[in-house]
């Protein structure tokens, strides 16, 4: 909810908006927990809504570093709570940059897997027509053996390749957030 401003008042907050990079209005604290969650600040979950308002406003700004400004109402403002939540938006955004790291590097790991074990299934079929094996069996296995390795090398190399880049664009989100400046300004 955007509060109600007189003329003066106007001004000053479209200074402020402007000093500031990315700005979201808060009512409270509250704002960027979960409702759902009864926990204090400290261990409390971060609202997915918050989250989504925070990214859709960071997509559209895409300069070097950032800065994240939350507005509060004057009343509202405690400094003890605003570095307990800044710390927590920035670990929140490390953990999510952690997992995203790991999952890249766990793909890497079973396309390269998944590429090695295609070459021996391609050689395999290659190797087949030497065999001492009864000709329709020969002729069933490089059937099934060679379209087996092609896609495995290709899902492979999509592992290795294609699927991180897709997740690249997401480590490299959390990674602005996990290092963005977080200040709280009064309306």
């Amino acid at each position: 909810m955007q509060p109600v401003f007189s003329a003066e008042e106007a001004f000053d907050t479209r200074d402020l908006l402007r000093r500031s990079e990315v700005s979201i209005w808060l009512d409270g604290y509250d704002d960027v927990f979960s409702d759902f969650d009864p926990r204090p600040y400290a261990q409390r979950a971060i609202s997915d809504d918050f989250i989504a308002t925070v990214r859709k406003v960071i997509q559209v700004k895409k300069s070097g570093g950032l800065e994240l400004t939350l507005l509060m109402p004057k009343s509202f403002r405690d400094e003890k709570t605003e570095t307990l939540i800044r710390k927590r938006i920035q670990g929140f955004f490390q953990g999510q940059l952690t997992h995203l790291q790991r999952d890249i590097r766990r793909m890497r790991r079973e396309g390269l897997v998944l590429s090695v074990a295609s070459v021996v299934v391609l050689f395999t079929a290659a190797s087949l027509p030497q065999m001492g094996l009864d000709e329709y069996l020969k002729n069933l296995l490089q059937v099934i053996l060679t379209p087996g390795g092609w896609f495995m090398i290709f899902t492979g190399l999509e592992n290795i390749f294609n699927k991180p880049r897709q997740k690249k664009g997401e480590a490299d989100y959390c990674r602005k957030l996990s290092r963005c400046r977080i200040t709280f300004l009064e309306y």
